[in-house]
């Protein structure tokens, strides 16, 4: 139904999630500290402004090695080509951070949003297009 992320630069984030797709929609509550998005799936995003960002530009739930905090971690979206989805993330002026490639097949990409709050990109049965 949706997903909530706290952001700490609503105008950066309501461009990143629109790159990923994303329509502002007015649901008669938003504010500038709060906006909802959707995407032509259905998927709701409610963006809620932080009260700080993240401290050297690290996210204290993936960026860490040590110490593992809970939270959550990161979204994952099924798409029909893990391929085709990196090509449009890269097109859109996206940075790829990571990739799964077991057995050598592409299996996902993951970008961040700019708090660093990671999104994959996955299909995980099949050979991908």
């Amino acid at each position: 139904h949706h997903l909530g992320v706290a952001v700490s630069q609503m105008p950066a984030a309501l461009d990143f999630y629109g790159k990923l797709g994303f329509k502002e929609v007015e649901d008669g509550r938003s504010t500038e500290e709060r906006k909802m998005m959707k995407n032509a799936g259905g998927l709701q995003l409610h963006l809620f402004k932080a009260d700080a960002g993240h401290e050297n530009n690290q996210n204290i739930l993936m960026d860490f090695k040590d110490v593992k905090y809970p939270g959550h971690t990161h979204a994952s979206f099924l798409v029909p080509s893990v391929k085709g989805a990196r090509a449009y993330l890269e097109k859109q002026g996206l940075t790829i951070t990571g990739e799964r490639r077991p057995g050598g097949v592409l299996r996902a990409v993951f970008c961040r949003d700019p708090d660093r709050t990671t999104m994959e990109f996955e299909k995980n049965s099949g050979e991908d297009e």
